[in-house]
């Protein structure tokens, strides 16, 4: 399988397994129990996972930046 967490060009990603439906059920114990980051970059708008981590970081107090990809980059 794919390991939980890694580095890349020091950088720690944190890989998160997805149940039914693409929900990561251990999310958000994973967003809280981590350091708090300075900023948060979401990538997909429409995702459940970014939506759910949004939620999170907002209620944490952390500022995100949306860049968006896919069909709707252009019309934002």
């Amino acid at each position: 399988g794919s390991p939980d967490c890694e580095m890349i060009d020091g950088i720690t990603v944190r890989y998160i397994p997805r149940g039914r439906g693409g929900v990561a059920w251990g999310l958000r114990r994973v967003l809280r129990a981590d350091p708090r980051p300075d900023v948060v970059n979401l990538f997909h708008i429409r995702n459940l996972i970014a939506f759910e981590a949004a939620r999170v970081f907002r209620r944490m107090g952390v500022p995100i930046v949306h860049t968006p990809v896919g069909p709707l980059h252009t019309t934002i």
